[in-house]
């Protein structure tokens, strides 16, 4: 790492026995994570003093890294299929999302994960509880990112289109009835849609119907 003006010598991070794919500050500045092919990525202290902490357990190289706002928080990503959250801290076990991508959102509550399966899941960060999917038109999604405000999404995917999603509630319920009721579970219909039980699982029950499937 070098100063922005130039002046005196790099500071020079050693410990990865592969090639480093991306590195990142975390909001204060005192801090580096970074990504490597040795399927690693690693916490050091920007003056680089001490030893670093070793962040293991993807399968595969990891390709992203990034502090949450806060930076209490590391997300990393990796051809494994996996994104982990991990504490900034070093201590205790990552939450494992699905995705091949990701980004936290500005206010580091959320994770948006991005597949190759066309869908981008929007998760909390903390790991708690079902992710909001957001079906695209089938191609691979190659990136997901949130506003500076944390309410509109921008989908990039193969198809050579980025499509923008609003995650404001009433826009969000709207769309969510005009693409993905069918695939709804009940408990999903409750949550994102705003339905009482009784009418979710009347709802639910309808659309299987619909496909030709028995409602369980």
């Amino acid at each position: 790492m070098w100063r922005a003006d130039g002046r005196g010598e790099p500071v020079v991070l050693r410990g990865h026995t592969g090639r480093v794919v991306t590195a990142a500050f975390s909001p204060e500045g005192e801090r580096v994570v970074t990504a490597s092919d040795d399927g690693t990525a690693r916490l050091w202290r920007a003056d680089g003093r001490g030893e670093p902490v070793v962040l293991r357990g993807h399968e595969q190289a990891v390709v992203g890294a990034e502090f949450s706002a806060d930076g209490a928080r590391v997300l990393t990503a990796s051809p494994d299929k996996t994104v982990r959250v991990w504490s900034a801290e070093g201590g205790g076990e990552a939450v494992v999302l699905r995705g091949l991508t990701a980004r936290f959102e500005p206010r580091g509550t959320r994770v948006v994960t991005a597949s190759g399966d066309g869908t981008v899941r929007v998760w909390p960060a903390d790991g708690s509880g079902e992710p909001l999917v957001l079906a695209g038109n089938g191609d691979r999604v190659t990136a997901a990112v949130f506003s500076p405000e944390g309410d509109v999404l921008a989908i990039a995917s193969n198809d050579g289109g980025v499509r923008v999603w609003s995650l404001g509630v009433e826009t969000l319920r709207e769309r969510l009835r005009q693409r993905s009721s069918a695939s709804l579970e009940v408990r999903q219909r409750q949550r994102y849609l705003g339905e009482r039980p009784e009418e979710a699982r009347e709802a639910h029950a309808r659309e299987e119907r619909a496909w030709g499937r028995q409602a369980v």
